[in-house]
């Protein structure tokens, strides 16, 4: 793949972007070497050894999947391996789980620009509000909405919506951020505009992708 933040042509005549929407894991946060850990230690307590890398590729799928990938493949009970891997995963240090490099300063610059940073997420929010914390990243944060809150998972846009309506967004100027095809679905969904970030393949072309958030700064207002 091309290294670098890549837009597509009908990108140059669209609004500056003035709110963020990020994902939380592997988008603002580098949480896979955790996520990884956590079921590797899931499945050692079942006797099992399974290769650190097809594991984090599952996970870069979504947890869910990787969870019944993992239960499937070696037959194992799936509660009992999710609830062991959650475990795991609420113990990890979040020195562990720093941001992204650029992520900060991408957050100011959309507050300076008179925008907004929010966070859609399947992630747990009491594991969100702690990485937040510890990272000095909450006060940057205006909104946050999660599955455990009560909203559909992505692709469906629930969380996305309700953000949007709760904060009055103008959604031609608000960009999804994500490191899955379901987080830009969403987006989409959302009347958003989204963007990836990392290497993963879609099954469509984003708007634009990027792999630091210095190649960002240019879309914002």
């Amino acid at each position: 793949m091309e290294r670098g933040w890549r837009k597509v042509e009908r990108g140059y005549n669209t609004p500056m972007i003035t709110n963020l929407i990020w994902d939380v894991g592997g988008t603002m946060f580098d949480t896979y070497p955790a996520t990884t850990a956590s079921f590797l230690s899931a499945l050692e307590d079942e006797g099992i050894h399974a290769p650190a890398e097809w594991v984090r590729a599952l996970a870069r799928v979504s947890q869910q999947h990787c969870a019944e990938t993992l239960a499937q493949t070696y037959h194992l009970d799936y509660d009992r391996l999710w609830a062991r891997y959650r475990a795991y995963l609420k113990d990890a240090p979040p020195e562990q789980q720093p941001p992204f490099p650029g992520v900060r300063e991408a957050c100011h610059a959309v507050i300076a620009a008179g925008g907004g940073n929010y966070i859609a997420t399947h992630r747990e929010r009491a594991l969100v509000e702690r990485l937040l914390r510890h990272h000095k990243l909450d006060g940057l944060i205006a909104g946050v909405r999660c599955t455990s809150d009560g909203f559909a998972r992505k692709p469906d846009p629930a969380m996305l919506d309700d953000l949007a309506q709760t904060y009055a967004l103008d959604r031609g100027r608000t960009l999804v951020l994500g490191d899955r095809e379901i987080d830009l679905l969403a987006g989409q969904a959302a009347g958003m505009r989204a963007c990836l970030f990392g290497d993963a393949q879609l099954s469509f072309t984003p708007e634009c992708r990027f792999e630091h958030y210095r190649e960002l700064l240019p879309m914002i207002a």
